[in-house]
């Protein structure tokens, strides 16, 4: 399976409901009820979509926070603030229409930064949690405030693609417990069809 070389299909101990109340306490939210009951229930991070799950666990100081590549995109101290990415495309297009010659150099950088400063605004994740990453610096986001809260996030932006909901086969947007059983279920077809085969 992809990414299984980075999680080795080892999971982390699950939260107690102690660990649970005090990391949502620290943050200021309740996560959304799925997550917080695979936290409990199954694990605290581990084997997963891609590369796995960022594990939710304390430092040496007991702070909480989720630890992996990309997971200091989480903005911990805004995880009560309700996620609002914005529809940007129109300013994408518009500077997209505008983009210099990459060979006037100058002109050029000064464009790059004006629209990856629009593409990356930190206020665009906030009230939401970086929980895996995909490779090639695409990640995973569980949306924790807000209407959209429960939903899970595909963040391409690495690739010039804007955030967007991770969509069901069925076209809506997938919950935490839908990515998760989706890996799943791909990951059982995989084994079973290995094993056939072989």
């Amino acid at each position: 399976m992809f990414g299984a070389n980075g999680h080795q299909f080892e999971i982390m101990p699950r939260l107690s409901d102690g660990d649970l109340a005090d990391a949502e306490a620290q943050f200021g939210v309740q996560f959304p009820e799925e997550y917080r009951g695979f936290l409990t229930a199954v694990s605290a991070g581990g084997a997963g979509p891609y590369y796995g799950l960022f594990p939710l666990s304390r430092d040496a100081a007991g702070n909480w926070g989720w630890r992996g590549d990309g997971a200091e995109l989480t903005d911990r101290s805004a995880l009560a603030t309700k996620f609002e990415p914005g529809d940007i495309s129109a300013t994408l297009a518009q500077l997209e229409a505008a983009q210099p010659p990459i060979d006037d150099e100058e002109a050029y950088e000064d464009w790059l930064n004006r629209y990856e400063n629009v593409l990356w605004a930190d206020q665009r994740t906030r009230g939401a949690a970086c929980l895996c990453h995909e490779g090639c610096a695409y990640r995973d986001w569980l949306i924790i405030t807000g209407p959209l809260r429960g939903q899970m996030w595909d963040d391409d932006r690495a690739g010039d693609i804007d955030l967007a909901p991770a969509i069901a086969a069925d076209g809506s947007a997938l919950t935490f417990g839908g990515w998760y059983l989706n890996w799943l279920r791909e990951t059982e077809g995989t084994v079973f069809k290995t094993r056939r085969e072989a």
